[in-house]
């Protein structure tokens, strides 16, 4: 739980931008090819997808240990 809180309360972000936009533009390039993403694009939907695990694994723990 306190590995929860931990980046539940972090400002910044859980993973490499780098290895994110990767994942991002590889499994675009499957659905579209040549496809480019802005730089702020990439942010907001890091931030989102960070801010969705941590949702996903607090409602794990409080279902496991509830």
């Amino acid at each position: 739980m306190k590995e929860i809180e931990h980046y539940a309360k972090q400002t910044g972000v859980i993973f490499s931008r780098l290895a994110f936009s990767r994942l991002v533009k590889e499994i675009s390039a499957y659905y579209m090819k040549n496809i480019k993403f802005q730089a702020s694009a990439l942010a907001a939907l890091q931030e989102s997808a960070e801010a969705m695990l941590v949702m996903l694994f607090e409602m794990r723990y409080i279902s496991i240990y509830a």
